[in-house]
């Protein structure tokens, strides 16, 4: 994603976008969703005040099949399969999937989110791949002018690669093929997410004479725990055949504990912990528990909590998720982007300045009906002059608001990232709030906010040293590149990996991770593997799944299951 927004900004205008255009996050991304989908699925309704007992059942049964989580993950999973808006309502099969799940309008909403972000300047993570394939597509002189920036290209993980990315990587490799890939296909298990493991299958169809160099050697794990991934793995019919080895020890044997109910296992875990750790002289970082469904973490820790084992669960929430870190991320955000309508109604009343959520409304269905943004509505000449019937109150404060938005604007344009986020975070009045409001939660409010005043000082100073490295690529440090780079973080990116707590996680969660002991829990027909009807394909991603899992141990394995 950081790669192609590099190329998207200086193209951005063959697309109808700004070149400053703001990418939301994944909260931002869904809390729009979920307003299309009010635009559209309430659209016609009778007023509340005039709907009859019946009408608001059948409201209410129309509302539970668009459940703005499930629906946004659909249009997302059909972005990264390259489908457009148009595409969407074209295609009769997806039509009939919509109309059998009972969500016939699901098409429309698709179009209202993504002509509010058009109209925005902004993008999801989703618009990232599926706008740098269009340009692609659309433009073959830009496509070559890309292409030419690079002699080689390398990709990592490209069994997890979905439809878009395998697109642009075949769009970008058409005359020089110079392409390297590096992956696994026992581990891909991103399929839910739009991974399509074919790609790595037909790579070598794809690109006629390529080399494939089998990589065996497993620097992890003792030869036990390989031989057990091996001879798991082999039950899966797709495969690239190879065969891992491991030249560290033979190892202890894999055990493999059956139990009565979920208290039990978690004792057994939490008694073996401190047991092995006081045999083996290890520490509680040295330990991971995993499992398949994010249910089964709280069984897991009663039975820690009630030994007094220190724990993490991943993922937490991470630094650049907490409530107040994002609200001020949304003033730098609207200082780079007014239009940015997820920012401007975060912070419009924050800190208190009398709109309120009937003031918002109001303000929106003006901007609805004109085809503006919000910031857009704002700046009417009409709205000061008539009030667009808000009383005084909203009025003053939505006046001040973009007056404070202006002042941000010419801060983004005039100082680097640090010296306008010093600025913004001195005129916007958070943090002040914050400070003046004596109490513990409020004062480490105010401290995050320094933290992350600190860390724009910190990307300064890093893109200070990278271009005294790259003489010929200079790196920008505009407030701009520092949210693009803020935003393309992954928890992994933001998370402490120093405490010494012991792990808990779901198998996906845990790919890439290693520790020394490793416990995977309810291993139990229906769990794991999960019971999703499955066909022969997706029993082979569950068991990729669990090599995954196996594969996270360096010298203890224990897989665990409840006795039914």
């Amino acid at each position: 994603h950081s790669v192609f927004i590099t190329f998207l900004r200086p193209y951005a205008q063959y697309l109808g976008f700004p070149e400053n255009f703001t990418i939301l996050d994944e909260d931002d991304s869904e809390s729009w969703f979920k307003r299309s989908i009010k635009n559209i699925v309430e659209a016609g309704r009778v007023p509340a005040e005039q709907q009859t007992e019946e009408m608001v059942k059948e409201y209410k049964s129309i509302d539970k099949k668009y459940k703005p989580k499930t629906c946004f993950g659909r249009i997302s999973f059909c972005k990264n399969e390259l489908i457009t808006v148009d595409a969407y309502q074209k295609d009769s099969t997806i039509q009939y999937q919509d109309r059998h799940a009972g969500r016939p309008l699901l098409g429309k909403i698709y179009e209202d989110y993504v002509n509010t972000c058009f109209r925005s300047g902004v993008m999801d993570f989703d618009d990232i791949l599926l706008y740098t394939d269009i340009l692609l597509a659309n433009n073959p002189q830009i496509c070559n002018e890309i292409a030419a920036c690079f002699d080689y290209i390398l990709v990592d993980e490209y069994q997890d690669t979905n439809r878009a990315q395998y697109s642009i990587l075949r769009r970008l490799t058409t005359h020089n093929k110079n392409i390297c890939v590096v992956g696994d296909d026992s581990q891909s298990i991103y399929a839910f997410r739009g991974a399509r493991i074919e790609n790595i299958f037909n790579f070598k169809e794809e690109y006629q004479g390529c080399k494939i160099i089998r990589l065996e050697q497993n620097y992890r794990s003792t030869q036990m725990i390989v031989d057990a991934a091996n001879r798991l793995i082999k039950c899966n019919d797709q495969r690239i055949p190879k065969t891992c080895f491991s030249k560290a020890e033979e190892g202890e044997p894999i055990e493999f504990w059956e139990l009565d109910n979920e208290k039990e296992e978690a004792d057994h875990i939490a008694r073996t912990i401190l047991t092995e750790m006081k045999k083996n002289g290890y520490s509680y970082k040295d330990f991971a528990i995993l499992y398949r469904t994010n249910s089964q973490s709280r069984a897991l820790e009663d039975g820690l909590i009630r030994r007094s084992i220190p724990y993490v669960i991943y993922s937490g929430t991470s630094f650049f998720e907490r409530m107040e870190i994002k609200d001020q991320m949304a003033f730098f955000k609207l200082g780079v982007n007014p239009n940015d309508d997820a920012s401007f109604r975060r912070v419009v009343n924050k800190p208190v300045r009398g709109v309120g959520d009937a003031a918002l409304k109001r303000l929106a269905d003006y901007a609805y009906s004109k085809n503006l943004t919000l910031w857009g509505a704002i700046n009417q000449p009409e709205f000061e002059t008539f009030g667009i019937g808000l009383s005084k109150k909203p009025m003053a404060g939505l006046l001040e608001f973009r007056e404070i938005i202006r002042a941000c604007t010419e801060l983004v344009r005039t100082k680097s990232a640090y010296g306008a986020a010093y600025e913004i975070v001195n005129l916007v009045g958070i943090y002040q709030e914050y400070k003046e409001d004596d109490t513990e939660d409020s004062r480490n409010r105010a401290d995050n906010i320094r933290e992350l005043v600190d860390s724009v000082k910190s990307f300064e100073e890093d893109v200070e040293q990278a271009n005294k490295d790259l003489d010929d690529l200079p790196m920008d440090n505009s407030m701009m590149s520092y949210l693009q780079n803020i935003m393309l973080l992954s928890n992994a990116d933001t998370s402490d990996g120093n405490e010494n707590k012991v792990s808990l996680m779901t198998v996906h969660c845990a790919k890439g991770l290693e520790y020394p002991y490793v416990f995977v829990a309810g291993m139990e027909e229906e769990l794991f593997p999960l019971n999703i009807d499955q066909t022969p394909k997706e029993l082979e991603e569950e068991r990729r799944l669990c090599y995954v899992g196996v594969t996270r141990a360096k010298e203890y394995l224990y897989l665990i299951l409840m006795f039914y």
